[in-house]
């Protein structure tokens, strides 16, 4: 399991937290119903795997592409729905021991 550690810069406080891909997936459905727009605007999020074969054996410079995405997908996201929304999901950190970090940045 790969944990994405986000810096988050609200209101000028930083605040770090841990999130997996699939609470990234759950925060884009629920973006997509609350907020619908025009197919480009919020861009997809990258492909998801089965088995995580492609990320442990980061075939192709998976991680490095999908940590990219995520990063897009995340400055998306703020434009459409706004940082005082998404700080709840940024904010609602449920991993507090995490053995891969990835650091993205959201609210630049």
């Amino acid at each position: 399991i790969t944990w994405y550690r986000i810096q988050v810069l609200y209101n000028g406080v930083e605040s770090t937290c841990h999130k997996r891909y699939s609470d990234f997936a759950e925060l884009d459905r629920r973006l997509r119903l609350r907020f619908p727009c025009p197919k480009g605007v919020l861009v997809d999020l990258p492909q998801g795997g089965c088995v995580g074969l492609r990320h442990r054996l980061d075939l192709g410079t998976f991680n490095e592409r999908r940590q990219d995405r995520l990063q897009q997908y995340l400055d998306k996201a703020v434009q459409v729905a706004g940082k005082s929304l998404l700080q709840c999901f940024f904010l609602s950190d449920e991993a507090m021991h995490c053995k891969t970090v990835v650091q993205l940045v959201a609210g630049k």
